[in-house]
Order: C-alpha cells, then structure tokens, then sequence
C-alpha cells in the first residue's frame, strides 16, 4: 500500500501485531467506525505508529477488512494509497497452495 512496516524483517516481527509508521497520521478512535481496534504506539512510538492485532481466531476477512480500514485511514489523511496493490499480494497469499493458513481459517472455498 506504500505503507511502512516498523520491523524491517520477519525474525523480528511480532505474531500478535504489525506495527505501520503513521508520522501521527492516523487517529486510533476513527477506526471504530469500521468496526476495529486499533491501537497507537507506547512511549517513545506515541503518536509514530498504528498497531494492527492479528491475535486469536482471525480468518482472511479479517485480515482483509483491516487492510481496507487502513488503507482508508491513511488515505482519508491526505496519504496516496496503492490499495490494489495490497490487495494483489492478499489474494497471492491465501492462493498460495504453500499458505500455512489453517483450512478452517481460509476464505471459504474462495482460495482454491
């Protein structure tokens, strides 16, 4: 989406949440209107980044409408979001015969 991730690789990168620089961007409160929680940063990251928890049962259209809701807090700030894009590399993902996404946590038929 033209986003940054706060962790550069994934040895580093937590299983319970991706963190996106946002630079103060992104008020957490608006996400609520899209039905999700979403937090901002502690101490030093205060006002820096927004955190996306992906902890617990989340299937594909989970993760989907938080890539949407972000794409649209971002882009309703002013930032140019290239939201097919993120939305490509989904649908690479969930089709991936290789996806380590447990089968009752697919897309319902959708991946195949």
């Amino acid at each position: 989406m033209g986003l940054q991730l706060l962790v550069k690789n994934d040895e580093d990168a937590s299983p319970a949440c991706s963190a996106i620089l946002s630079e103060g961007m992104i008020d957490t409160k608006e996400y609520k209107k899209y039905g999700l929680t979403i937090s901002g940063g502690q101490d030093e990251l205060k006002g820096k980044i927004v955190r996306l928890g992906h902890i617990g049962y989340m299937d594909g259209w989970d993760v989907l409408s938080q890539l949407l809701a972000t794409a649209k807090g971002f882009s309703d700030k002013g930032k140019k979001i290239d939201l097919n894009a993120a939305v490509d590399v989904f649908w690479k993902i969930v089709q991936d015969p290789n996806d380590q996404t447990p089968e009752d946590m697919r897309l319902g038929g959708l991946s195949e």
